[in-house]
């Protein structure tokens, strides 16, 4: 009976030690395979900078003029959706759309404030901007920021392959009845330091605006209440507006080269 019941032991012993070396051996070779799939996307990347920084830069504009580059091809576009519209009888459809679009950022806006607030896990001080109050009134607002729980994922997806993360880190804040994150990831991409900055609206429709290089805490509160435009702040690479945002083939695509952009293309 002993005999039998220490052969049992011995038996289960073995095998236990037999998968733990199997499982260890198969997250060894995943990870091999997840770094070789990185190394070859990233040769791809270096390989297509070129063109997807063209590309960007085409519906993107980056310099002095660019704000009024964008203001330009927004009003253009606006007026030719518009006569479209009327022309092809979708303008009452359009409206339709437009104000679902407005009670869609409200609601999910109030849906982002309390994930904010639930995902809160520390203050993280606080930053003093002016609030524009009727056309010629300006007062001072403080504008509290705090750690967050979703900072992790949310800048998780902000990084292309399987990198290891050398700093990550973000806050979440509330300005204009809308709260937003800003979001900071540094990683090597063949060996290159690389940093993404993300801020985002906690809203659908979202606004979002990506920068290369972290952004002072004064700088995101600033930007996010339209105190300052985007192509002032160093370091901007481009922004998915809440427009952009009501069609995600577009949205996805732009994204997808702004962050080829952040990932592959030399810092100007």
């Amino acid at each position: 009976m002993s005999c039998s019941t220490n052969s049992a032991q011995a038996g289960r012993a073995g095998l236990m030690a037999g998968l733990s070396k199997l499982t260890g051996q198969a997250g060894y070779t995943s990870g091999v395979i997840f770094t070789q799939a990185t190394q070859a996307l990233d040769r791809v990347g270096q390989l297509s900078a070129p063109v997807t920084n063209l590309a960007l830069r085409a519906i993107e504009p980056t310099g002095s003029r660019a704000a009024r580059k964008r203001a330009a091809t927004v009003k253009l576009t606006g007026t030719a959706i518009a006569v479209g519209a009327r022309l092809a009888g979708l303008a009452s459809p359009l409206a339709k759309v437009k104000l679902a679009a407005m009670v869609s950022e409200k609601v999910t806006g109030k849906l982002g404030t309390a994930a904010a607030t639930l995902s809160d896990t520390g203050p993280a001080g606080s930053v003093t901007t002016e609030r524009r109050r009727l056309l010629f009134f300006k007062s001072k607002q403080t504008v509290e920021l705090n750690r967050s729980g979703l900072t992790g994922w949310l800048n998780r997806r902000n990084v292309i392959g399987q990198r290891e993360l050398q700093a990550s880190n973000g806050m979440v804040f509330t300005i204009g009845r809308k709260s937003w994150h800003r979001g900071t990831v540094t990683f090597d991409v063949d060996q290159n330091k690389r940093t993404i900055t993300h801020l985002q609206s906690l809203s659908y429709p979202a606004e979002h605006y990506y920068f290369d290089r972290r952004l002072s805490n004064q700088q995101a509160v600033a930007l996010a209440g339209g105190q300052s435009k985007p192509e002032t702040i160093p370091g901007f690479i481009g922004r998915i507006s809440k427009t952009e945002m009501l069609c995600p083939a577009w949205a996805g695509t732009k994204k997808a080269l702004i962050l080829a952009q952040l990932h592959w293309q030399d810092k100007r």
